[in-house]
């Protein structure tokens, strides 16, 4: 194995660690709000409040989660984005100068350096 074959070996195990680091503190992060929704329901529990009024309006415990999953999903998703976008940012100067070694006369894409698409591209 070459000395850059290793070194992309650790990249991919850092980066996994890093990955499954993520996740934990992900799910820790819903554990914790879970636990935290049970003490409130208990403390709520048998007393007339606007939060029964509220939930009344919304409907069954089963939309209540169709809009929680919902807001949740828009949510990760622009995080996603917005983070793909960054990396994309990141890399963007070392791509393309790696792009010119190997073909000099290679024409720009026109993407932006967040790799979205070019501002001209789009139709009126």
């Amino acid at each position: 194995m070459s000395s850059g074959d290793a070194v992309t070996v650790e990249r991919t195990r850092i980066g996994e660690r890093f990955a499954t680091i993520r996740t934990l503190i992900r799910s820790c992060a819903v554990i914790a709000g879970l636990y935290v929704s049970k003490d409130i329901i208990v403390a709520l529990s048998g007393h007339e409040t606007i939060l029964a009024l509220k939930l009344a309006f919304l409907g069954d415990w089963r939309s209540i989660i169709a809009y929680i999953a919902a807001i949740s999903g828009l949510g990760w998703g622009f995080t996603e984005r917005k983070l793909r976008h960054s990396t994309v940012n990141r890399i963007q100067g070392r791509m393309t100068e790696l792009e010119i070694r190997v073909d000099p006369n290679r024409t720009s894409s026109g993407l932006t350096p967040e790799g979205k698409t070019n501002p001209s591209d789009k139709r009126r």
